[in-house]
């Protein structure tokens, strides 16, 4: 978002996150009640999706944008088609090819490394959900399943 101001999520937006040039930031995901004022931490018992959306560079490729995820018990992203992902991967769009836009590797036991290689422009960045799917009630990431004509995501 340009701004650690924007840091968060607001109302039906995304959460969006201002990370520093050349720094790495770990998260740790810790889930509350959302009627609990005091946001006492709570287990979830069951498994659940996180989407990251807009994995891309800036101006000639500089400052690129990378996820780094361990212990995932599965993934997937919008297109398929680079050689070299490793066997688990699942994707949404046969017309949509990773090359030249993700890089997908496994840096560690265990861990995916996704980076992104395409410069992206302000105006692919969703900002809500409805930017993204039309969706009825409960949905997961896998809903996000815009798949362009043009081949590029």
């Amino acid at each position: 978002p340009w701004s650690s101001m924007r840091n968060g999520r607001l109302g039906k937006r995304l959460g969006e996150v201002s990370v520093a040039a050349s720094t790495d930031t770990r998260f740790k995901f810790r889930f509350a009640d959302s009627n609990d004022t005091a946001g006492t931490p709570v287990a979830v018992p069951y498994g659940f999706d996180i989407c990251v959306f807009d994995i891309d560079t800036g101006v000639g490729g500089s400052l690129a944008e990378s996820v780094e995820a361990c212990n995932v018990a599965d993934y997937f992203h919008h297109g398929g088609g680079q050689s070299g992902i490793p066997e688990r991967h699942n994707y949404l769009c046969d017309n949509i090819k990773v090359d030249g836009y993700l890089e997908i590797t496994t840096p560690s036991a265990g861990c995916t490394l996704v980076t992104g290689l395409r410069e992206g422009v302000g105006s692919d960045n969703p900002a809500t959900w409805d930017d993204i799917i039309e969706a009825d009630g409960e949905f997961t990431c896998e809903d996000y399943d815009v798949c362009p004509s043009s081949g590029v995501s």
